[in-house]
């Protein structure tokens, strides 16, 4: 239960993704126009949801003491399929993540198997694939609640 209004205000902004505002002269010259306070609340209903799923998954995954992965593995498919529904930029982070992930999984496989090249190889896509998440990132950042969620276990 949140206690002091600190808390409470902590607590939101976890749950509220960053993104890059429109630069200040679109704004001016009209082409661009602010995000109205009733789009905002829709977001924020939307990422409501979101919040509950992730809530009752976390709860579950303790209650029934869950391994990490499979609360991990939980945790992203409901991210993912809400970022589906609703949220188009999280959903392409989503994506970013998971085939970095599975780059590495592959690079490291080849690197066992004695296959350097290849692993190499991998590694430059990998490392291209990073450079997409990180160009994303700098226009979007998932809430860092979600976040959390995502790399559950992992930290």
């Amino acid at each position: 239960m949140v206690e002091t209004l600190n808390e409470a205000i902590a607590y939101a902004k976890r749950w509220k993704p960053f993104e890059k505002p429109p630069p200040i002269d679109d704004l001016l010259s009209g082409k661009t126009k602010p995000i109205s306070i009733a789009e905002q609340i829709v977001r924020a209903e939307k990422l409501k949801i979101l919040r509950e799923a992730l809530e009752v998954a976390a709860k579950m995954a303790e209650d029934l003491d869950v391994p990490e992965s499979l609360a991990r593995w939980q945790f992203r498919k409901i991210i993912v399929e809400w970022a589906g529904d609703y949220d188009d930029k999280l959903l392409e982070w989503c994506l970013f993540s998971l085939k970095i992930g599975k780059a590495y999984k592959l690079m490291i496989l080849r690197f066992k198997n004695g296959d350097e090249e290849k692993a190499g190889k991998v590694g430059e896509i990998a490392d291209a694939l990073i450079d997409e998440l990180d160009r994303l990132e700098e226009t979007y950042r998932p809430p860092e609640a979600v976040a959390n969620c995502w790399r559950y276990g992992l930290d």
